[in-house]
């Protein structure tokens, strides 16, 4: 077992040491676990992995939902005291808290190659499920599911943003590690769940290679990329700063973005104790997607800025959008509007209207975001009627992409790549 291994376990076992003591305290906050059998369904994930929810009294008619995922060696319990801000937003609120659990393991799945693939089997699929059934059983957002972690908690929460970016809208990881990161030497001599180039900080990748990787996961992927906002102590001596480099080239690329941010600061909040050199990015009409939060002399365990980060995923307050939605930034509102101010089709209440009047038959079909075909059609037009109207009604909440072809005796006119949103 090498050096830093062992660093690492004397610093997990004195914060597992304290988030044991505090459990007692925190006991009968601990959320109710939901059998397996209820929310794994037909997948095929770790048989260790648990499921804990948390669902408040006064739940929100459409809930957005919160994962909530714990470090190295802690548990549920732990992780709620961490998050006791957040869940006291769920309760005032209305949205739903996820808290996953891996009892008996060192830390969580970020580095074999089925927990970096999209529905292999690994700890994120697990979780990916254990969102599935939140958004059925409870009519929840899809729009609006999020994730926090500290540690390997935010390790996961990177992996989530970069496997399953089509239920994630966005993410706070403290402490973590660029998705993919984790995949170096992973569990090499036996350590458990563990890699110590990356947590030594010592994988180095440009912008465009850290890129191409999570692309790489979902190669037919294109829609909504998450927004992320990251924190790290620049101290840190588990997890070394320099992986906070690294995970802001990756997501910058993934993103879009420059490396260079749009705006910089310095901020000290009071509850904190201590101060941040904050980096901010913006799209490209404007909005922040890539938050960057270092605090100088700080070590690997930190508080959370649950309200900042409330405040970034728009649950400081009851109901609404995701608020880069809201301010029309995802490029889905963009788009939609588009097509609607189109001559030939738009898209209104959930329905597809389409301009018949100078097409003899016309063709239409829509994937959601990894490429999978939804509803597709021919339809042969009456030259009495003006307009087509396609319900979108069966299409369960999402991102999805329409592609329309009109066809007539004068030629072919397609329109095709306009992103809409269906929510429910």
């Amino acid at each position: 077992m090498n050096l830093i291994r062992k660093n690492v376990l004397s610093v997990s076992a004195f914060i597992f040491g304290m988030i044991t003591l505090s459990s007692v305290q925190v006991a009968s906050q601990t959320p109710p676990e939901v059998p397996r059998a209820e929310w794994v369904g037909s997948a095929s994930v770790p048989s260790y992995v648990k499921m804990y929810i948390h669902v408040p009294s006064k739940l929100a008619a459409k809930p957005p939902i919160v994962v909530s995922i714990h470090a190295c060696q802690s548990s549920v319990s732990g992780q709620v005291s961490a998050n006791a801000k957040i869940k006291a937003a769920a309760d005032k609120n209305g949205f739903i808290m996820i808290f996953p659990d891996n009892p008996g393991r060192n830390c969580w799945d970020v580095g074999s190659p089925q927990a970096l693939a999209h529905d292999k089997g690994g700890d994120p699929h697990a979780i990916a499920q254990m969102v599935r059934y939140a958004l059925k059983k409870y009519n929840a957002d899809s729009t609006r599911v999020y994730a926090v972690g500290g540690s390997s908690g935010a390790m996961m929460t990177q992996a989530l943003l970069g496997v399953y970016p089509e239920i994630f809208t966005a993410g706070a990881p403290r402490a973590g590690v660029a998705c993919g990161c984790w995949a170096v030497e992973y569990e090499k001599s036996g350590t458990a769940q563990w890699s110590g180039p990356c947590a030594s900080g010592t994988v180095t990748k440009t912008a465009e290679q850290w890129g191409s990787l999570v692309r790489a996961i979902n190669p037919n992927y294109s829609g909504h990329r998450p927004r992320v906002m990251i924190f790290h102590g620049e101290s840190d001596q588990t997890i070394k700063f320099q992986n906070f480099n690294e995970s802001i080239k990756e997501w910058t690329n993934v993103l879009g973005l420059s490396t260079t941010p749009d705006s910089t600061d310095k901020i000290s909040p009071p509850a904190a104790g201590y101060a941040y050199n904050r980096k901010f990015w913006k799209n490209k009409c404007g909005y922040v997607v890539l938050q960057a939060w270092s605090a100088p002399g700080q070590p690997h365990s930190m508080n959370y800025e649950e309200d900042a980060i409330l405040k970034f995923f728009g649950l400081d307050i009851a109901g609404g959008q995701d608020p880069e939605i809201a301010a029309d930034c995802t490029g889905i509102g963009r788009e939609q509007k588009i097509a609607e101010s189109h001559k030939w089709f738009f898209i209104k209440d959930n329905t597809l209207v389409l301009n018949t009047i100078k097409a003899e038959d016309i063709s239409v079909k829509i994937v959601n975001t990894l490429g999978q075909i939804q509803c597709s059609g021919n339809y042969k037009i009456n030259a009495s009627v003006s307009f087509l109207s396609i319900p979108l009604s069966s299409l369960p909440s999402g991102y999805y992409i329409v592609s329309v072809v009109f066809n007539s005796n004068k030629g072919q006119s397609k329109c095709s790549n306009y992103r809409f949103v269906i929510t429910k």
